[in-house]
């Protein structure tokens, strides 16, 4: 299958076991997120010194995916967020999982995955919903956050 002609010249794929459909999902756009360590400083008489960092932190996943005009994508995301959000006490629980993005070259050759491991969908961009042409496509944006994140 030809991924330029059959899927609006994405050659990214995104899945996730956070919603219940097993479907790959067309990226429009996305970002390979940073990664920073944060090194404690100590102050002494000789000056600062930055000690080794105790940890790594990973900024966010931001990715734009092409939905459908039936907004089913949307929906799905939509009721993720009321099946573990609690209004009578105003809190949330998560639902951790793993998503990850596949891409590929303009020959359809895959080139690498990248896994997102104990993640959760940390928000839903606002959706502009007008009446659209038929070959119109819808996008839905939102940020995943995550543990960590691995290459294969």
């Amino acid at each position: 299958m030809n991924l330029r002609s059959n899927q609006l010249n994405t050659h990214t794929l995104f899945n996730t076991t956070l919603l219940s459909s097993d479907n790959n999902y067309r990226v429009q756009q996305w970002n390979i997120p940073g990664i920073s360590c944060e090194h404690p400083v100590i102050s002494s008489r000789s000056g600062n010194m930055n000690l080794q960092s105790e940890r790594v932190d990973y900024e966010p996943l931001d990715i734009k995916l092409i939905g459908d005009q039936n907004l089913v994508l949307w929906k799905e995301i939509v009721e993720v967020f009321q099946t573990y959000h609690i209004p009578s006490t105003n809190t949330s629980e998560k639902k951790l999982g793993q998503s990850w993005v596949e891409v590929y070259n303009s020959k359809n050759e895959y080139l690498f995955k990248i896994v997102f491991h104990d993640c959760y969908i940390k928000s839903l961009d606002s959706l502009d919903y007008t009446t659209m042409e038929d070959n119109e496509a819808v996008i839905i944006g939102m940020t995943i956050v995550y543990d960590y994140y691995t290459i294969e």
